[in-house]
Order: C-alpha cells, then sequence, then structure tokens
C-alpha cells in the first residue's frame, strides 16, 4: 500500500539480510476499556477518553507526515470526524494531507464492527455513510477495506466489500 509501507533493507556485510516493513496505522477501539467522549474514575484513577488519546496521536502523525516521507493510515472515519470538530483550525491541513496521500483513510467504515453480528445492510449502512462523507470532505474514497480485531468474517464479507469498490480487504485479524 503506496500510503503506509516504508521498506528499510538490512545488511550485514554488504548482503541484504532482511527487509522490514513499517506500517504507521494505530488501531484503538471505540469503547474498549474506555468511554468514546468521557472520562471516567478507576480505582482512584482518571480514564481518559477515547478521542483525547486519538487527538493526541493524529496531532503527532500530522507533524510526523508533513515533515517527512512517513504515511499514516486510520482506519475508521468516525475519529477523523470528532478529531476535525474539535480542531476545527487543521482541517484544510488534514485535507491536504489527505489529498497529497500522507494520510489514507482505510475502509473500516464509520467504525469497524464485527462483521458476524449486525446484518448485511447495516454494514453496508456503515461503510457507504463514511466513504460518502470521505469523498464529501476530501475528494478521495477509501479504496482498501481494513477488518481489524473482529471475530470473524461473514460469508457475504468479500462481496459486499466489492459492491462498496473496495479493491483489497487488508488487516484482517
Amino acid at each position: 500500500n503506496r500510503c503506509k509501507i516504508r521498506i528499510y533493507k538490512l545488511y550485514y556485510g554488504g548482503l541484504l539480510m532482511k527487509k522490514v516493513y513499517i506500517f504507521n496505522q494505530n488501531h484503538m477501539d471505540l469503547l474498549w476499556l474506555r468511554c468514546f467522549e468521557e472520562h471516567f474514575y478507576e480505582d482512584g484513577h482518571i480514564v481518559r477518553p477515547y478521542v483525547d488519546i486519538e487527538e493526541s496521536l493524529l496531532d503527532r502523525w500530522i507533524d510526523i507526515v508533513k515533515n517527512s516521507d512517513s504515511k499514516y493510515s486510520i482506519e475508521q472515519t468516525s475519529t477523523v470526524k470528532k478529531y476535525l470538530e474539535r480542531n476545527p483550525d487543521k482541517t484544510e491541513l488534514f485535507k491536504e494531507l489527505v489529498q497529497n496521500g500522507k494520510i489514507e483513510i482505510m475502509g473500516g467504515g464509520e467504525a469497524i464492527v464485527d462483521s458476524n453480528l449486525p446484518c448485511g445492510e447495516s454494514i453496508v449502512r456503515n461503510h457507504l455513510y463514511s466513504i460518502l462523507w470521505c469523498d464529501r470532505q476530501f475528494g478521495v474514497r477509501p479504496k482498501i477495506n481494513t477488518s481489524c480485531d473482529i471475530f470473524g468474517l461473514s460469508a457475504q464479507l468479500p462481496q459486499i466489500m466489492r459492491k462498496l469498490e473496495y479493491n483489497t480487504i487488508a488487516n484482517y485479524s
């Protein structure tokens, strides 16, 4: 994938020993072990919400990608929407980085869902809302589906993803 792979060649005594692929991508479940937007307290500790952590990561990655040849992939649009809502002053820069391929929004939908739980229509709506938003917001549509950290694939998922015009299903785990 042009937007998320960096290849490093490791040499020893002039001989190529290994290729190392670096994927600049973050996976965080929207609601696993924390709230999406609210802090909560557990055993006297404050647990930060998902959006605070994602905002910090995106701020750092924006600085990295605009000042290097690195690229970064984001797997779901709900985090991007919330980031831009909280940081409207960064909308144009973010759009420029997406259009230039420095940031790639992958086809994880609004939120990555376990494709064995919802019905096919819910899967389609989840992805379609995300695709249409990316097209309106950035003039770019996700082409690579990502299915990180789900508990199985629906037998119909390849057909659904093809109809949504993804050309690859990547990162299935």
